[in-house]
């Protein structure tokens, strides 16, 4: 627990910030983040020895000579709040502040990192800082390190985050999710109609709710593939949470907690279902960690002291350490977080396993025709092309047959295989589209390279080229996907989404298939073209919810299938602009204009909404999402090397 300090010095200590403050946060990332490409064998040997022998949370720090050449960072970086930075506010010794470095203890000291390589390593990939302020510097010392070298990036708040960026070339977005308690808390006073605290004397202090996760943060999970949490020093703050004027309060249930906890027991139980909150909503092999204590923001001596200490000058020392809890934080750190932003050559620990809907499939690649059918890209985009100058709909068609695909065992071209009883045959497929074009490219590359090219590989490639033809932004592939030779209709009619799902079946359909909650709601967003059948719309019309759906538009819903065959009649997905794929499907949304009540309850779900407000409000954004999340979904469950065949025609089998 941190020394007690007067109430001025907490005052003093809110105006002026220690400047290692600055420093700090380097040296957790530097440890956390790091190895470069040189010296790979001895990196290797060196982290092997490092997991037996080496204590992170003994050291002490050591001059870094290869700072002189080039700063982490300086001054000018803009993420820096302007009462910690060291150098702009006249820190007399402000730079030398980064020309230090953690050592552990029996071990060597590791590379820098290498920024360039970190934002290689976590291309597509989504990391949460997710704590108070040490966080918070944390997640800016990395901002700040990472935009020295590549300044492409949007500023936005993902999930609810107070702040965050997405480096656009790499696809990796980082966000700091601020809260003090993780969990929910506010100002709490006595009833006038008594009660359980009233009862023990309590007249007023702060409610604390440990079992509901603080709004800033409850959405991170199913959004980020790295969670970096941290709490501590606000739970024995008495600046913040006074004993006696104002103590800390638990609820569970929304009930008091009799007897009162103390605050550590509130953290401990706090903890308890916060990890089990964030297990249940953690993204699928999502990677996350804790500090369960933190520095504080103090002028006073070393970090286990509370001596004095100038404001214009501070020199490093071996006995400025951080809590043992912090090191212990850190060491955790490296050894979990580290291995992700390896350089290559590097072994990963046994069981390491990436998160599914980003592990490439084994035996693809992007050259995979490059020297057997040199020409199958061109083949495919200029049928595609002429197809698609011929009837602009067959995009959407395209879009949807690859969709079907999918859903059923992964992207293995089951659903083109023409026989009774097949997926094309199933009640899920009555309005598919597309056969033809697929077999007529098949029939073309037959010719020029015959028994080669996948259908599988043909539909994906297909499927991509018809999307840009409408807008959506470039996706590469990869190639070497095997035919499947399996195709029933049963399996079709029981996995594919047909728009009366509840969002939760569609999360655990997704998750299942190595997605998450944001490709649920992207991959949505290709209803912005393409039509439905009445049969698909009439169960939200029956239901008849004025809260769910716009009275005019219901209206016209109903005219329109009110004549003819529900099953032939059809309805635009997108009831605005039907043939531009644009993110109208999301602003149609948030006007109650859904045309599937799938679509519309996304808005009403709080793992799903924020994702639909997002692309509500920007359309380039959805673009550049949709190609993401149709990239991925492209690699799921396929088949390569000798698990499938290369057919030679795609609509049967070989034999």
């Amino acid at each position: 627990m941190p020394p007690a300090r007067s109430p001025a010095a907490g005052l003093r200590r809110r105006k002026v910030f220690l400047p290692l403050v600055l420093v700090l946060p380097l040296i957790l990332l530097t440890l956390i983040l790091i190895f470069p490409s040189r010296s790979i064998p001895a990196l290797r040997d060196a982290a092997l020895r490092s997991q037996q022998i080496c204590d992170y949370a003994a050291g002490g720090w050591v001059p870094d000579s290869s700072a002189e050449s080039h700063l982490r960072y300086d001054h000018t970086c803009k993420e820096i709040f302007k009462g910690w930075n060291c150098i702009a506010n006249g820190k007399r010794n402000g730079c030398a502040l980064l020309r230090w470095r953690w050592k552990p203890a029996g071990c060597e000291l590791l590379p820098r990192l290498d920024p360039l390589r970190f934002l290689e390593r976590h291309r597509n990939t989504n990391i949460g800082f997710v704590g108070d302020s040490l966080n918070r510097n944390m997640f800016v010392s990395l901002i700040c390190m990472l935009r020295g070298v590549n300044g492409e990036v949007r500023k936005w708040r993902p999930a609810g985050a107070d702040r965050g960026f997405t480096f656009l070339r790499y696809n990796l977005t980082l966000a700091y999710h601020r809260t003090n308690l993780l969990v929910r808390y506010g100002s709490w006073s006595a009833s006038p109609n008594g009660g359980p605290l009233e009862s023990l004397g309590y007249k007023q202090g702060h409610r604390i709710d440990v079992d509901i996760a603080d709004q800033t943060w409850a959405e991170a999970p199913s959004f980020h593939d790295i969670l970096i949490f941290n709490t501590g020093h606000w739970w024995w703050s008495s600046s913040k949470f006074d004993p006696i004027q104002s103590p800390m309060l638990f609820f569970e249930k929304g009930k008091p907690i009799i007897p009162p906890l103390l605050p550590p027991q509130g953290l401990d139980l706090t903890l308890k279902h916060m990890i089990t909150f964030v297990n249940k909503a953690m993204r699928p092999n999502g990677l996350k960690f804790f500090s369960t204590q933190s520095p504080r923001h103090f002028e006073g001596g070393d970090w286990n002291e509370g001596q004095s200490i100038s404001r214009h000058f501070i020199s490093p020392t071996s006995t400025m350490r951080t809590a043992l809890s912090l090191l212990s934080f850190l060491a955790v750190s490296v050894l979990i977080l580290a291995p992700m932003a390896m350089a290559d050559g590097y072994s990963q620990p046994q069981d390491y396993q990436p998160p599914a809907y980003r592990k490439p499939a084994d035996g693809l690649a992007a050259g995979y025709y490059g020297e057997s059918c040199p020409d199958m890209e061109g083949i495919v985009q200029r049928a595609v092309k002429k197809a698609f100058a011929a009837d602009y709909t067959i995009a959407a068609g395209l879009i949807c047959l690859f969709f079907h695909d999918f859903a059923v065992g992964g992207c293995d071209a089951s659903i083109l295989i023409d026989a009774p009883g097949s997926e094309k045959y199933a009640a899920a497929s009555k309005t598919l589209r597309g056969f033809e074009l697929i077999e007529a490219i098949k029939t073309e590359l037959e010719a020029k390279c015959p028994k080669t090219v996948s259908c599988a590989d043909i539909l994906t490639a297909a499927t991509r080229d018809a999307s840009r033809e409408v807008g959506v932004s470039y996706w590469p592939l990869v190639y070497g996907r095997k035919d499947g030779r399996q195709s029933r209709k049963e399996a079709a009619d029981k996995y594919v989404p047909m728009g009366r799902e509840s969002v939760t079946d569609l999360v655990a359909f997704f998750e299942s298939k190595g997605l998450n909650v944001r490709d649920l709601v992207v991959l949505s967003g290709a209803h912005t073209i393409g039509k439905a059948s009445c049969a698909a719309v009439k169960p939200r019309l029956c239901k008849n919810k004025p809260e769910t759906l716009d009275g005019k538009y219901g209206d016209f819903l109903r005219r329109k299938c009110r004549r003819g065959d529900a099953e032939h009649e059809r309805v635009e997905l997108d009831g605005v602009t039907p043939t531009a794929f644009d993110n109208g499907y999301y602003k149609n949304l948030e006007r109650r204009m859904g045309l599937l009540e799938t679509d519309q309850k996304m808005l009403h779900d709080s793992r799903t909404r924020s994702f639909v407000q997002e692309m509500a409000r920007e359309p380039e954004e959805f673009k550049r999402q949709f190609a993401e999340s149709m990239r991925w979904l492209g690699n799921v469950q396929v088949l390569t090397g000798s698990e499938g065949e290369v057919r030679s025609k795609c609509s049967a089998v070989n034999y």
